[in-house]
């Protein structure tokens, strides 16, 4: 309730009286002027109701009205008719704590008519309760430090775990076989003590792992981002973010 106040703050519509002792015909004139049919006003004066001029002019309603000294007064349409859209927000940022509030949040904004693009955080990152929820989710984007490449060396890495361990590879797994290759390869590009490897590290863009890419900026912390979105049913890469 409190998005959907705020959003109609973002888009009120402005409306003139026709009701009462007003000089019609003059605000009739001045809005023909304009290209406002003679039809629609004489229509609104004979039922005394009011014009919307917001429809008419979009953002620049308000200044046409103070122009043409119209008498001009401001409202907050629909605000508690959920059958009329929000449409004033293009982006709502929605960061959860674990996806289990996937749900509760995608209904609500349903619920509540809010049109605008869903940006969430890495914990929407859960195919399962995408899914559970698709009436509400499809089109979400979110960042994520996790996003696998179904290839021939993922495969291969994940039918050796399963036929070994008889389970399915899990995060934690993938996040300690990216870290351990990262290592392995700067051994192998001639690293051999841990001064040397901690300046490695400095410098290491874009190693690609099973899990994520691993790009470390100055202090040390991955800034590779994956930019996903969900949508009809499954999760896609839209592209690989990386902050220096």
């Amino acid at each position: 309730r409190a998005i959907r106040d705020a959003a109609a703050n973002l888009n009120p519509s402005y409306v003139v009286s026709l009701r009462g002792k007003l000089d019609a015909a003059e605000i009739t004139r001045r809005l023909v002027s304009l290209g406002v049919r003679f039809s629609l006003i004489d229509s609104v004066i004979a039922k005394g109701s009011t014009l919307n001029l917001t429809p008419l002019f979009g953002d620049s309603a308000r200044m046409i009205a103070d122009q043409l000294k119209l008498p001009v007064k401001r409202v907050i349409p629909y605000l508690d008719s959920l059958q009329y859209p929000v449409s004033s927000i293009d982006v709502i940022f929605c960061p959860i704590s674990n996806s289990h509030e996937i749900g509760v949040l995608s209904s609500q904004l349903t619920y509540y008519n809010i049109n605008a693009t869903v940006l969430g955080s890495g914990e929407w990152n859960d195919a399962n309760e995408l899914d559970i929820n698709k009436r509400y989710t499809n089109g979400v984007i979110f960042g994520s430090d996790r996003w696998i490449e179904r290839n021939e060396q993922t495969n291969r890495i994940f039918s050796k775990y399963a036929q070994r361990y008889s389970k399915t590879i899990s995060d934690n797994v993938m996040f300690g076989y990216d870290v351990m290759s990262l290592i392995i390869h700067q051994f192998r590009d001639g690293v051999l003590t841990r001064e040397q490897l901690a300046e490695a590290l400095k410098t290491v863009t874009e190693f690609t792992g099973i899990r994520n890419t691993i790009s470390l900026t100055k202090d040390r912390a991955n800034s590779s981002l994956h930019i996903l979105e969900y949508k009809n049913g499954a999760i896609s890469k839209l592209q690989t973010y990386s902050y220096q």
